[in-house]
């Protein structure tokens, strides 16, 4: 599993009996800092530099997990590193961190005797602590922090009704999400990042949409893609080397995304029901998710094993199924008539409004 532990005891071999079961590969890397044992799991082709700078003359030490691009460059810590040592003040420290041009990632930054933990702008690599504070304890799923924990009969509630749970909650009291876009020290946290809304113009996605690709030239680039818009207009967007559509043969997405074959080098369609499920992988795939996700979508675990194995691990893998990143309001919802009702015409939500009431349902 990728990601950085904190303080979590046998993590490399947590980490390895989990890619075994799944069949993945990670690159373990391992340092000590006093009384804190930090350990980070990657892919190596994401952190050409390593995934640790150290720096003893500025007391300096980072560790990095996840993937993101720094002044053009991916992985390209040591420059983060060093702009890092010339901050003195939380305001610069956090201008700096906004300059971060893409990424799923998390760092764990050690001046001196002060530790923090910063998080990407929106969750994409999520952690999770124990006890309000990383130093107790971190990891990339709770599962490595819940032994002898007990539930919260409120969220355990929602999370039967709404099969996951929201922002920074999990289903165990003593765990909770690290908030996105967070420097964290301690107990402690603040955003670096502005999420002020802004008016953006519709042309405006497409031209964000190429600029991110042009960070990516040199990596073979996977595109899912469906029936919907949202893939079709990432396709639009720039080239992909692969693509792949999967479901029912005649029906659903695959009649529609088999036109967009052409487009690629190599695609390929499939059912889920022609791939082989190991138990044991299905069973690692829920527990990854434990306390977040009741019915986690864990046959995704064999479809990228699957595509692992047709087109090699260093691929780059854009995720055309974005949906409801274009529909307003599309969490805010639940079954039912109602739910559907209510979905349609959204001002008969925000009339009245209430969340707890509306995860309940």
């Amino acid at each position: 599993m990728k990601g950085l532990f904190l303080n979590i005891p046998n993590a490399i071999k947590e980490i390895q009996t989990f890619d075994v079961t799944i069949g993945t590969e990670s690159t373990i890397s391992h340092i000590r800092i006093e009384d804190h044992e930090i350990v980070a799991s990657n892919s190596s082709t994401d952190w050409p530099e390593g995934c640790i700078y150290q720096d003893s003359t500025q007391a300096l030490t980072v560790v990095a997990a996840g993937w993101l691009f720094f002044r053009g460059k991916l992985g390209n810590l040591t420059e983060l590193a060093a702009a890092i040592a010339n901050t003195s003040t939380d305001g610069q420290i956090d201008s700096l961190l906004s300059e971060i041009d893409a990424g799923a990632f998390i760092l764990f930054i050690a001046r001196g005797t002060q530790y923090s933990i910063v998080t990407d702008p929106f969750g994409l690599h999520p952690h999770y602590c124990l006890d309000g504070s990383p130093l107790n304890g971190m990891a990339p799923s709770p599962m490595f922090l819940s032994s002898g924990l007990h539930s919260d009969p409120v969220q355990v509630s929602i999370l039967a009704k709404m099969n996951y749970l929201f922002g920074n909650y999990t289903a165990y009291v003593r765990i909770k999400r690290l908030d996105p876009g967070s420097v964290n020290i301690g107990s402690h946290y603040r955003r670096y990042f502005d999420y002020t809304p802004q008016e953006v113009d519709e042309g405006e996605i497409i031209t964000a949409l190429r600029k991110s690709l042009l960070l990516f030239q040199e990596r073979k680039r996977i595109l899912p893609i469906s029936g919907g818009l949202d893939s079709r207009l990432i396709l639009a967007c720039g080239e992909y080397d692969y693509g792949y559509t999967f479901g029912p043969k005649e029906t659903g997405d695959r009649p529609i995304a088999r036109r967009f074959a052409s487009k690629f080098h190599d695609y390929t369609e499939f059912s889920l029901l022609g791939l082989q499920y190991d138990e044991k992988a299905r069973a690692a795939g829920l527990k990854m998710f434990d306390g977040i996700c009741e019915n986690p979508f864990v046959e995704l675990l064999v479809v990228y094993r699957s595509l692992f194995n047709r087109w090699g691990k260093d691929c780059l893998f854009f995720d055309g199924y974005i949906g409801d990143v274009f529909t307003r309001g599309s969490y805010l919802k639940y079954g039912g008539i109602r739910g559907s009702i209510e979905k349609l015409f959204p001002l008969v939500t925000q009339m009245r409004f209430d969340a707890l009431r509306m995860l309940r349902k």
